[in-house]
């Protein structure tokens, strides 16, 4: 059974706004001065964006069996608020010319990102998988066999999720969290290594820290997310990472 996400329900379709990429979001930065200079600042002043997805729920093209890499993670790989040809997924596979499966999800926890490599990496055999790691705060909470999963912030929800004592004494330590995160990225270097394939992991801030030029942080048209030029700046750090594989 194929594996349910924040994205499932859009599969197959192509949408014009996602959350927080919303058209409410955009009104409301041209109405404020300082949000409006940002959005013309950095290109987003009547710009469209499709947001299209596969079959399966991933803004990638349909699975086929063309040689290809994986990239997987949260929003920023997935690329909201950027255009798909913008995103350091394809902007690497543009380098490298070798197909992407970009199976980056918006909102995912390090527990998304071990159930989708576990069930596609058998299926689509990359040469190699990325992964930008979500922020450790963030794990599923699963209620039901047929439903998708909640995905918790912790360091948001901790007061409504930790009634009991355990959840409580859990949450009052990051150590607790980082741990968690740990044991998700070698269960997912698990999984590769299994099927020998190479697997190059980053940090959840490594998109910023590793990029040196500051003059390439930007923003996406939601004024949230990495924009054109992080994506650009990124996917060169992970080029020269992944080039000799």
């Amino acid at each position: 059974m194929k594996p349910t996400h924040d994205w499932s329900y859009v599969a197959g379709q192509t949408i014009h706004w996602m959350s927080p990429d919303t058209k409410e979001n955009y009104q409301r930065h041209l109405n404020d001065a300082a949000k409006r200079h940002m959005l013309q600042q950095f290109g987003w002043i009547d710009q469209h964006i499709d947001y299209t997805f596969n079959s399966d729920g991933f803004r990638t093209d349909e699975f086929d069996d063309r040689p290809n890499f994986v990239t997987i993670g949260c929003s920023f790989t997935q690329g909201v608020a950027v255009n798909r040809s913008e995103t350091w997924a394809q902007l690497i596979s543009d380098q490298l010319g070798l197909s992407v499966w970009n199976l980056g999800i918006a909102g995912a926890s390090a527990d998304t990102c071990y159930r989708i490599i576990k069930h596609y990496a058998p299926i689509l055999k990359p040469k190699f998988v990325v992964l930008l790691e979500p922020r450790y705060n963030r794990v599923e909470l699963h209620h039901s066999d047929h439903q998708k999963p909640y995905s918790i912030n912790w360091a948001y929800d901790a007061e409504s999720w930790g009634n009991s004592g355990y959840l409580k004494t859990w949450l009052s330590n990051d150590y607790n969290m980082q741990l968690y995160a740990e044991k998700n990225r070698a269960a997912i270097a698990h999984v590769c290594n299994k099927l020998d394939i190479p697997v190059v992991m980053y940090a959840p801030n490594d998109y910023i820290d590793l990029v040196t030029d500051k003059t390439q942080h930007d923003l996406g048209r939601d004024l949230l997310h990495p924009g054109r030029l992080n994506n650009r700046a990124f996917a060169q750090v992970v080029y020269n990472h992944v080039k000799d594989l």
